[in-house]
Parts: C-alpha cells; structure tokens; sequence
C-alpha cells in the first residue's frame, strides 16, 4: 500500500487520467449514438437530478471526508454516515417518485416521464453520493491505489456496457440509467472493504448516534443554506438551457463541457490527497504547513491547466468534428470557451479542499453564496430570450459558458484574497494573469503557424504542439533567468524545476 502523499499523487493521477479517458470515450459514444437531441435529454436529467443531491446532501459529505482524513474514527462513525446516505437516498426518490405535484413536476422536468427521474434519482445517488464515500473512506485510509484501481475497473466495466447496449439496439436514457446504478452500486460494494477504522472506546460506541452528531454540527450549519441555493442555482442553469434553448442546445452544452472538463483530471486527483494532508497539519496545529501546501499545489495545477488549455482553444472544432462528429459542429464555440473554465475551477476545487479541511466553512460559503446569487442573476440576463419579463439577451448555452467563466473567475480571486491577505493575494493574482495570458497567446498564435505551414490537418497540429513547446519552454526558461530561480544552465533549470515539482507531492 502506498502510504506517502507522493506516492498517492502518482497513482491518483494515473488512476485519474485512465478514468478520465474512458468517461470521455463513452461520453463520446453516447453523444454520437444518442445524437444530440436525445444526448440532451440525458444530459438535462443528469443535472437536475445532481443539483437535487445537493439540497440532500446539506454538506455532509465535505463534513465527513474532512473528519474521516483529520484522524481515524471508530467504525460507529462511518456507519452512522452510511446510515445518514441511506436516509437522503428514501428521501429523494419519494419526493421525486410520489410528493411532488403532478403540474409541479411537469414544470420542473419538462417532457421527462417520472419513472425515469426516478431511476435516475437512485442512479446517480450510487454513482454520486454512496461511491464518493466509499472512495473517500479509502482515502482517508491512504488506500488511493487500491480506490483508483477499483474505478478503473467499475468505469471500464460500464464502458463495454454502453457498446452492448448499443450493439443490441437497446441504449437509451433510461437503460444508460440503470447500468449507472449497476456498475457503481458494485463498485460501492467492492470500495467500502477498503476502508480503515480506530477501534471503537466504550464511551464513543455506548453514544456514537449523539457524538456523530456533535462532530458534524460545526461542519455542517454553515454549508445548509449554501447547500440549498447551490442546489437551487444548478438546477436553475439545467433548466434554463432546457427551457429557453432546447434539448439540442442541451446536448452540445454538455457534450463541450465534458470534453472541457478533461483538463481537469490531474486536479481532481490532487484534491483528495491534499485534503487529507491539509485536514492533518491543521488537526496538528500548524497553520502555515496547510497554507504552504495548498500555494504549492495550486500553482503547479494551474499551470498545468493553463498550458493544455492555451493549446487545445484553437483547435476546438477539429475536436469536436474528430471526437463527437459533425452533428456537434455548434458546440466548438460553447468548447472554445469551456475549456478555459477549468483554470480557475482547478483553483476553486484545491480552495474548496483547503477551506474544508480547516474548518474555515463560513469563509468559503460567504463567498460562494454571493457568487452562487450573482451567477443566478447574471445567468438569467443573458439567457432569457427578449420575449421573457423581464427580457434578456437570449444567449441560450452561450450565456450559460459565459457567466460561468466570469463568476468562477471573481470567486477564486475573492477566495485567494482571503486565503493570503490582499498584498499576496493581489501578487498571486497577477501571476496567474500573466500565466493564463501567455499560454492563450502563444496557444493561437502557434495554431497560426501550424496552419499556415501545411494543409493536412494531423501536420498542422503536430508543428503547433512543437512550435508551442519550444516557445513555452524559451518563456520558461527566461523568466526562470529574469526571476533569478535557475542559472543558466538549462540543465540545472530542469533539474531545479522537478525538484520543486517533488516538493509538491513531498510528505
């Protein structure tokens, strides 16, 4: 078992990059087979019935990840959780499955028959909610090789579960639904043997009911009303799309937004792992460790964010048109744009980790509130058509993308202002700036060089990727030289550069 969070980076991040891989291969697939039309419906599902999950949730799934990695827990405490999973998930489905009036539920989920919100309500509860802890309970055990391995395996399971559906004739939302909950639902099995656990003392096992609840009370009181009014807002953002632009919109919306959020598969395995080693220092006291790991990773992360981004913006209709086929050729706009939103999401995710695992919850969600009513506001001014009371600009999932990487933008800074104080923050900020800045310049300008030097579409990418490598790697290297970080040597610039990295992921 890999204890060290070196280790655990690297096999997160490998796990995390095969994973990402094969959810983009059935993405893909199910946005060809479905089309966009019916890939819409899908995709219309999928979010409103996560938004719903949240207003369940009420935070205590961040509560529990942050208690589980601080320091082991009796196996009282985990089961009181599970006990709690199993409480929203009978919630959920009969609020969706009987309570809510039929005109309401018409109103909600436009031309969705209710069987099929359902299904899809326990589906992505597996999938979201049950497989979260699990793996999250293995995290906090430091069993990130064994967790990713078991996804790999779940993800490529549903995979070749998707080809034969469509091989028989028989893929739709609904089917895709169940198969959701049959693949997660054994993984879930499987993940929850993962899991480690204190020996319980007799004072914690005779009232574990009312000492679980105590722990999740902090954690939890601030994150209710955000809870709630994220959940209100994702919804409000499906449905507007849903409504104002229709399932085609829908479906090119998030057949871009998948495609987009692949730059985001290397955060995605940092986070977990610097949660726990952030819930640690600060269980441990010591403030100024936490906050040195959250600046180290989010700087390599956005890095690394920002330089694929710079690169792919250009080539986003080849993308599509290679990925998705030509029936996606209008969601290269809403891509060209989604692919930026994951430089600052990365950002907002580790800040996410960092508020969390320090308990600095009322922070985080003081700032997210008023991003979370702004995006609501901003959201419904640029998609309402110009027929709505009141009008808006009627920029469908255009508008959508747009307000998304703005709000996120001003979210992030504000949080790094908090984070660092204003003197750091506003340096750290015109850092990223200048990063992000550089790599969409020399991302299009290499495109253009590409495309002016050959015709045949593979050739015009190959000589930007290396016309982008060679300038990122000269703009390094002199402001490495500028900065005074590196002498001169490139070989000492290199060598300086993976010894930083390695103080990332250093224990």
């Amino acid at each position: 078992m890999a204890s060290s969070a070196r280790q655990r980076i690297v096999f997160g991040m490998m796990g995390q990059a095969a994973k990402a891989t094969l959810s983009l291969v059935a993405s893909a697939l199910l946005a060809r087979w479905l089309e966009p039309s019916g890939y819409g419906t899908f995709i219309f599902v999928v979010g409103a019935i996560n938004a719903i999950r949240q207003l369940f949730d009420l935070g205590t799934s961040t509560a529990y990840f942050t208690l589980a990695a601080s320091t082991p827990r009796p196996a009282a405490f985990h089961r009181v959780y599970w006990g709690w999973l199993g409480v929203q998930l009978a919630l959920m489905t009969l609020a969706i499955s009987m309570l809510l009036p039929g005109d309401l539920y018409k109103g909600l989920f436009p031309s969705i028959p209710r069987p099929t919100a359902t299904l899809a309500a326990v589906a992505l509860f597996i999938q979201g909610n049950l497989w979260n802890a699990a793996s999250q309970g293995a995290e906090a055990s430091r069993q990130t090789a064994r967790i990713q391995a078991l996804g790999i395996v779940v993800t490529l399971a549903y995979l070749m579960a998707v080809v034969l559906l469509h091989l028989s004739g028989r893929l739709c939302t609904e089917t895709v639904l169940a198969l959701i909950a049959i693949s997660w639902g054994i993984g879930c099995i499987a993940a929850t043997r993962l899991r480690q656990h204190s020996k319980p003392t007799a004072p914690f096992a005779a009232r574990y009911l009312g000492e679980t609840f105590r722990l999740f009370t902090p954690h939890c009181l601030p994150l209710i009303p955000y809870a709630v009014l994220g959940a209100i807002a994702a919804f409000a953002d499906r449905w507007m799309v849903q409504e104002w632009a229709g399932s085609q919109a829908q479906g090119e919306f998030g057949a871009a937004q998948q495609l987009g959020s692949l730059t985001l598969l290397v955060t995605v395995a940092m986070v977990p792992v610097l949660w726990k080693e952030i819930a640690e220092s600060h269980h441990a006291g010591n403030r100024e460790a936490a906050l040195a790991k959250y600046a180290r990773a989010s700087d390599a992360m956005l890095i690394t964010v920002a330089v694929t981004a710079g690169f792919v913006m250009p080539w986003t209709e080849e993308v599509v048109r290679l990925v998705l086929g030509p029936t996606y050729l209008g969601s290269g706009m809403l891509l060209a744009l989604l692919v930026w939103y994951p430089v600052h999401q990365t950002l907002g995710q580790l800040q996410g980790a960092y508020f969390y695992a320090t308990s600095r919850t009322a922070a985080y969600v003081t700032t997210g509130t008023v991003a979370l009513v702004g995006g609501l506001v901003t959201s419904y001014a640029l998609m309402a058509p110009q027929s709505a009371a009141p009008p808006g600009l009627g920029l469908g999932a255009t508008g959508l993308a747009i307000r998304m990487l703005t709000v996120q933008f001003l979210t992030v800074s504000a949080n790094e202002l908090l984070l660092f104080g204003v003197r750091r923050g506003v340096k750290r900020l015109a850092i990223q700036s200048a990063i992000v800045t550089t790599c969409l310049a020399l991302g299009w300008g290499c495109a253009q060089i590409g495309r002016a030097a050959c015709q045949a579409p593979q050739l015009q990418a190959l000589v930007a990727a290396l016309s982008y490598t060679t300038l990122l790697s000269v703009v390094g290297y002199w402001t490495a030289r500028g900065l005074g970080i590196a002498s001169a040597n490139p070989c000492d610039i290199v060598n300086g550069a993976a010894q930083r990295i390695r103080s990332i992921v250093r224990d």
